[in-house]
């Protein structure tokens, strides 16, 4: 599973975000734009079905911190990757993008979609789901 996300992962973005963590079935990468995020889920998500592998996604926006760690891994931390993450794991489902209400704002146009509500981690949360 690791080595076809990174293949996937790496293949799309060619150099046009950056990929904070990958390994385990969970990739956290960032991207300038909510759009730019979603296009390239889409692509992601298309590859991976194809390969037997269909995935759930959560996006977020906010600021987050990007770091280098001793080791020379980056790593990344923020409630954004927090929110996502905990999306993608909690209320996601394969093939689908789940989508804060923050986010969603900056995407522009709006594709169908439908509304979700949540709390998780004691936090409410507000957005939509596209399909």
């Amino acid at each position: 599973i690791n080595a076809l996300m990174d293949t996937v992962i790496l293949e799309a973005t060619r150099g046009t975000t950056h990929i904070a963590s990958s390994g385990g079935g969970i990739a956290i990468l960032t991207f300038g734009h909510a759009r730019d995020a979603v296009d390239f889920t889409r692509v992601v998500q298309q590859k991976l079905a194809e390969n037997g592998l269909p995935v759930a996604v959560g996006v977020d926006s906010g600021p987050v911190l990007l770091f280098q760690n001793s080791r020379g891994a980056s790593g990344i931390a923020g409630d954004a990757i927090n929110i996502a993450s905990k999306l993608a794991e909690d209320i996601g489902r394969p093939g689908c993008i789940s989508i804060t209400d923050r986010a969603a704002e900056r995407l522009g146009n709006r594709e169908e979609h439908e509304r979700f509500e949540t709390t998780i981690s004691g936090v409410k949360l507000h957005g939509i789901i596209l399909h």
